[in-house]
């Protein structure tokens, strides 16, 4: 064969090689591309935001860590650890006022009772720290305690003065020994009385209303 022809033919090569090797680099560059957009990390980047807060311990905003109580939760727990009600704080009042009232009368209504529309009502006489019997009923009541101007501080109950202007006496129903029923019967102000029962109302006569 001809120099000519052979140099002719071998720089046909070269340029179809020099060819190829361009488009086989190009597919791959496009591959690689592809695969970088496509495939995602499992997990987050370095240097994230996010892991900082993990490390610090900082839970990401709208989640809270396992275990840890719902906001309901917490408030209620929180609430747990102070008295639930006003009857459970203690009574404070002074030796005088246990001696001047020794006793109160309540007015007993027994919502089951036919006898009239409103129930049956009975006066019953109470000595303060003991209890009575309901008739035969199977309940009775028990007075824990009088106040005769009612006030709550901050970790009692007392009285504000020693004149009955806001009378109070803490009361408890029982049906057989169970309690069933306990809380405060105030005698100017019964719309706010804490104690509830369903049959068993009662109203506070003492001190006893001067007629004028």
């Amino acid at each position: 064969m001809p120099v000519k022809k052979i140099l002719v033919f071998s720089a046909a090569i070269l340029v179809f090689l020099a060819a190829c090797g361009k488009e086989g680099k190009k597919a791959g560059e496009e591959k690689k591309e592809e695969v970088k957009t496509t495939e995602l990390p499992a997990e987050l980047p370095k240097g994230h935001p996010q892991i900082e807060e993990m490390q610090k311990g900082i839970t990401p905003a709208g989640e809270l860590p396992a275990g840890y109580p719902a906001a309901g939760q917490a408030q209620k727990q929180a609430g747990e650890s102070h008295p639930k009600s006003k009857t459970e704080l203690p009574v404070k009042v002074s030796d005088k006022i246990k001696a001047r009232w020794k006793d109160v009368e309540l007015e007993v209504t027994d919502a089951s009772s036919s006898k009239s529309t409103s129930g049956k009502k009975a006066v019953v006489k109470v000595k303060v720290g003991g209890g009575i019997k309901i008739g035969d009923t199977g309940y009775s009541f028990k007075v824990e305690a009088f106040i005769p101007d009612y006030v709550i501080y901050q970790d009692s109950i007392g009285s504000k003065s020693e004149k009955p202007n806001n009378p109070a006496a803490l009361v408890e129903l029982f049906e057989g020994d169970k309690s069933v029923a306990r809380g405060w019967v105030f005698k100017n102000f019964p719309a706010f009385n804490s104690y509830k029962h369903g049959r068993f109302t009662v109203a506070l006569l003492t001190p006893p209303t001067v007629k004028k």
